[in-house]
């Protein structure tokens, strides 16, 4: 509690955790108030929406590399890592790719997709909601938001006409900082 009461706002993000039902200790709110101040929480922020309720935040901007370790049990491990646009994982194909995860709070996984002016690019990505929320958006190739999808169901998709050729990026991670496998389904037209 003491180190809790030097971080900026811990009190009221614990009454606004608190206010939710949620059951969270000290070191939780430790944790989230690190992330929060230091402009590094991969989701959606906390304290705007508050847990689970309400609008989520919009995709995440573009981030730089940082050093990512695999947690152990990562199914997708060996496409990690791509969890900044310079380490996409380049996607050339289409239909149903299986198999990938968001394996911890701070793993955002990209693909880049090269398209054409003129191409459309659908994206979905299919999990069940109850074992973690996850969202995706896409990117153009100046690295603006085009499309994004964020509901709190199952599955999430989105899909954009290329103004130009180029580089699009795919992102999906977990809402909320959610833990989850996905299937990614690409079509390209």
């Amino acid at each position: 509690i003491a180190l809790c009461a030097l971080l900026s706002g811990c009190e009221t993000r614990r009454r606004v955790l608190a206010r939710h039902d949620t059951r969270v200790d000290d070191l939780f709110i430790m944790a989230v108030d690190a992330a929060w101040d230091t402009d590094v929480w991969p989701g959606p922020d906390l304290g705007r929406d508050g847990p689970r309720d309400g609008p989520k935040a919009p995709a995440p901007g573009l981030r730089s590399c940082e050093p990512f370790s695999i947690p152990a049990g990562c199914s997708d491990a060996s496409s990690e890592p791509n969890n900044c646009p310079q380490q996409a994982t380049k996607l050339s194909g289409q239909g149903l790719i299986p198999g990938w995860m968001i394996c911890s709070v701070s793993d955002i996984d990209y693909y880049a997709i090269d398209l054409v002016a003129g191409q459309s690019l659908q994206a979905a990505i299919h999990f069940r909601h109850a074992e973690g929320d996850l969202d995706l958006a896409l990117y153009g190739p100046g690295g603006a938001v085009l499309a994004e999808s964020l509901s709190g169901t199952d599955n999430e998709s989105a899909e954009l006409s290329a103004g130009a050729s180029g580089r699009y990026l795919l992102a999906v991670w977990g809402a909320y900082g959610a833990v989850n496998g996905y299937n990614l389904q690409l079509s390209v037209n």
